[in-house]
């Protein structure tokens, strides 16, 4: 009896560890090397973040020092109109940082130039701007509030998508 429920329980655990490997080989196979981009990220993720070095194209300027939170918005480079948006309402009130890619645009380029110049809340890094760069904007915010002198007790990473 007690070799019978021994077996039993050893034949469901063998089926759910090949149910996990079986999609991670999925993913790894099929999605990873189906998408150029995402093997090319993670192979070069460390020579992307450059850890001990500045990479950053636009950094802010006008971060408030005694603000316990930051927030973090990842943001495309081209939606303006919601940025001014939460510069002008819940903005006002916390530390707020825009987190974008650099454009191969030089048209908004430009233009988010000139709004660094004006408001001092984008951070732009060297990066080209695309969905697949998620994942190292969520990086990069993390190697920008270490480097950071004044360092809030809280971060508060918002994608665009939220807004």
């Amino acid at each position: 009896m007690c070799s019978t429920v021994l077996t039993i329980r050893w034949n469901r655990l063998i089926i759910i560890l090949f149910g996990i490997f079986s999609l991670a080989f999925f993913y790894i196979f099929v999605v990873v090397t189906e998408n150029p981009k995402l093997l090319e990220f993670n192979q070069d993720l460390k020579s992307l973040v450059k850890p001990n070095q500045s990479t950053a194209i636009i950094l802010p300027t006008q971060i408030k020092s005694n603000s316990k939170l930051l927030i973090v918005i990842t943001s495309k480079i081209d939606i303006f109109l919601p940025r001014k948006a939460i510069r002008e309402t819940w903005g006002k009130s916390e530390s707020v940082i825009f987190l974008l890619g650099k454009s191969t645009d030089l048209v908004k380029s430009e233009l988010v130039q000139v709004e660094s110049n004006q408001y001092g809340d984008i951070l732009m890094e060297n990066f080209v701007e695309d969905y697949y760069n998620l994942t190292l904007k969520s990086i990069i915010m993390l190697k920008y509030v270490t480097r950071m002198k004044v360092k809030p007790k809280f971060i508060l990473k918002v994608t665009k998508l939220c807004i």
